[in-house]
C-alpha cells in the first residue's frame, strides 16, 4: 500500500527521548500501514526516491544521506536527521577516528553495532534507543536487561536499517514473533502518547559520557587501542574509556603507567653519534638524504628487531616460570613429539605461541637455539599476527618528523607495553583452542583465533612536552582448567 500526498497519522509526542530512527519509523510505519519502500518514496532526496531500484545502503540509519531534512520535518514535526546526528555526535564522535581511518571503513562501525541490537521490554512498548546501538554498552541503560541481537523464537537477526528485511511488518519478526506487545484494550497511539519519563534517567556511567568536559574529550582524542578491537567482547569499555579520560589511578584492576615529560627529548650517547655518522656531516656526506635516511632506518630496524626478541624472551620466560611452570617436561615431550601419545594444552599452547609469533620452521626448534625466519623488507618486524602494530607505527609515525632521529626512548616505551600485552593475550588465545587443535592433530601458521586481541588504551599526541600513557586491564582468565595427562 503507497502512502497517498499529504494524508498521515503521526504525533510528535510519539517521539520519545534518545529514541533511535528506527523505531521511530517502525511507528510510522505501523501507524500508516506502509513499508519501508514507502518511506523512501515519502521522505528521501530526489536523487534516491527516484531510483527504480533501491539499494540496501539507501537504507542507512546512521548517516541517513539517502532522507530529505525538510520532508521529515514537514510530516514527523522534527528534524529526524539531525536529531540522529547530535545524538551521535555526543555518543560516538567524541571518541579518537584519526587511527581508525582507512583501516576501518565506515570508521562508525567501530563503535556502533550493524546488526540490530535491542531490549525486549523497550520494544514491547515499541521503543528502542540508539544508546543499543552503542558497542560501550552491553546492557539497556533503562531497564539494566542484557541487550540481545537474535529473535526469541526463530534467532533471526535483523540489520540496524530502515529495511523491512526479516519483518513481516512493523515490529513482528517473519516468523511471527511480536515484539511490540500493547494491551489489547487500549489502541497504539494512546500508549505511545504516555510521557515515559523513564527514558530520561540514566545510569551514571552514560550521563557522565554525555557531560565530559572539553578536557576530558580532548584526552579522549588523543586515545589509541587496536581498531580491530571487538568491544562485544569487553563489557567494561566504557568504564574504562570514564577512567582514563579522568587519568584515575586507583580503580581496582586498572594499571596504569606514564613516561615522563621529557621522554621525546631523550637521546643517548649512541643515538646522538648514530645521529651525526647518518648525517651530511658525517660519514655519508657524499650521499643524498633519500639514501641517509634509508641507512638509518636499517639501522634502527636491526636495533628494534633485537628489542622485540628481548621481549618475547622475557615473555616466555615469565610464560614458563608461572602459567606452565608446572609442565617443563611436557615441554620437552612436546618438542620431541612422533605423532603418537598425549598432548599437554599448556606445552602445545607454549609451543604453538613461540613457534608462530618468530617464525620457526618447526615446533621442535622453539627453545633449542632454532633460528626463526626473518622477512627481509624495509619494515619494522612484528608478529605476523600482529596487522594493528604496522597501523600504529604509522600513527606514532605521524606525530614526528623523522622517526629515525625522534628519541628511540620514547618509541620502545610504547613499543614495549603493547607487544607484553600482546604476546600474553596471543598464547592465552592458544592455550583456549589448545583442545580443539590437538584433537584435530593441526597446528595452525594462520590459526582462527587471529582476530582476538586485547583490549589496552595508550595516550600519546605530537606534543614534545607530553608524557606518554599506557592503560591496560587485569586478565581476571584462569589457567587451571586444563587437564594435564602426565602425573
Amino acid at each position: 500500500m503507497s502512502l497517498p500526498k499529504d494524508v498521515y497519522t503521526w504525533r510528535t509526542n510519539w517521539i520519545k527521548p534518545y529514541e533511535s530512527p528506527w523505531s521511530i519509523f517502525e511507528k510510522f510505519k505501523s501507524a500508516n500501514g506502509v513499508l519501508d519502500l514507502d518511506i523512501i518514496r515519502k521522505f528521501g532526496i530526489d536523487e534516491v526516491k527516484n531510483l527504480r531500484v533501491i539499494r540496501p545502503i539507501h537504507y542507512d540509519l546512521v548517516k541517513m544521506f539517502s532522507l530529505n531534512e525538510r520532508l521529515i520535518k514537514n510530516v514527523l514535526g522534527t528534524d529526524l536527521v539531525q536529531r540522529n546526528r547530535k545524538a551521535l555526535d555526543e555518543l560516538i564522535r567524541v571518541l579518537p577516528q584519526d587511527h581508525l581511518l582507512g583501516i576501518v571503513s565506515p570508521w562508525e562501525s567501530v563503535y556502533l553495532r550493524e546488526k540490530l541490537y535491542f531490549c525486549v521490554q523497550c520494544l514491547k512498548q515499541g521503543y528502542h534507543s540508539i544508546f543499543h546501538q552503542f558497542k560501550l554498552l552491553h546492557h539497556c541503560p533503562f531497564h539494566n536487561e542484557k541487550l540481545i541481537q537474535c529473535c526469541p523464537e526463530c534467532n533471526s537477526k535483523y540489520d540496524y536499517s530502515l529495511s523491512n528485511k526479516m519483518f513481516d511488518s512493523p515490529f513482528i519478526c517473519s516468523c511471527g514473533h511480536a515484539y511490540c506487545q500493547i494491551n489489547q484494550d487500549q489502541l497504539f497511539y494512546d500508549s505511545w502518547n504516555q510521557p515515559q519519563e523513564h527514558y530520561n534517567i540514566l545510569p551514571p556511567e552514560l550521563h557522565q559520557w554525555l557531560t565530559l568536559t572539553s578536557s576530558q574529550k580532548s584526552r579522549l582524542k588523543k586515545m589509541y587501542f587496536i581498531p580491530q578491537t571487538d568491544f562485544e567482547k569487553h563489557p567494561n569499555t566504557l568504564i574504562n574509556f570514564l577512567t582514563v579520560t579522568k587519568k584515575e589511578s586507583n580503580i581496582p584492576g586498572h594499571n596504569f603507567v606514564e613516561s615522563s615529560k621529557t621522554i621525546k627529548k631523550i637521546r643517548s650517547f649512541e643515538e646522538k653519534k648514530f645521529a651525526f655518522k647518518y648525517s651530511k656531516k658525517g660519514d655519508f656526506s657524499n650521499l643524498n638524504e633519500f639514501y641517509i635516511k634509508k641507512a638509518r632506518f636499517d639501522i634502527l630496524q636491526k636495533e628494534f628487531y633485537q628489542n622485540y626478541k628481548r621481549i618475547i624472551a622475557g615473555v616466555s620466560k615469565h610464560i614458563r616460570q608461572t602459567i606452565i611452570t608446572e609442565h617443563k617436561s611436557c615441554l620437552y615431550e612436546m618438542k620431541n613429539f612422533q605423532g603418537r601419545g598425549p598432548i599437554c594444552s599448556y606445552a602445545y599452547a607454549y609451543i604453538a605461541w613461540r613457534r608462530t609469533i618468530q617464525n620457526f620452521d618447526h615446533f621442535s626448534l622453539v627453545d633449542n637455539n632454532g633460528r626463526p625466519k626473518r622477512l627481509n623488507k624495509p619494515i619494522f618486524e612484528y608478529p605476523s599476527s600482529a596487522y594493528f602494530l604496522y597501523d600504529l607505527y604509522d600513527q606514532w609515525n605521524n606525530q614526528i618528523d623523522d622517526i629515525t632521529l625522534s628519541s628511540r626512548a620514547a618509541t620502545k616505551w610504547l613499543l614495549n607495553r603493547i607487544l607484553v600485552q600482546f604476546l600474553l593475550k596471543w598464547f592465552d588465545n592458544w592455550l583456549q583452542h589448545s583442545k580443539e587443535f590437538i584433537s584435530e592433530g593441526i597446528m595452525p601458521a594462520v590459526p582462527q583465533f587471529e582476530d582476538e586481541y586485547p583490549f589496552f588504551i595508550a595516550v600519546f599526541s605530537n606534543e614534545s612536552n607530553e608524557e606518554v600513557e599506557f592503560h591496560w586491564w587485569d586478565d581476571k582468565r584462569k589457567y587451571t582448567e586444563f587437564v594435564c595427562p602426565f602425573s
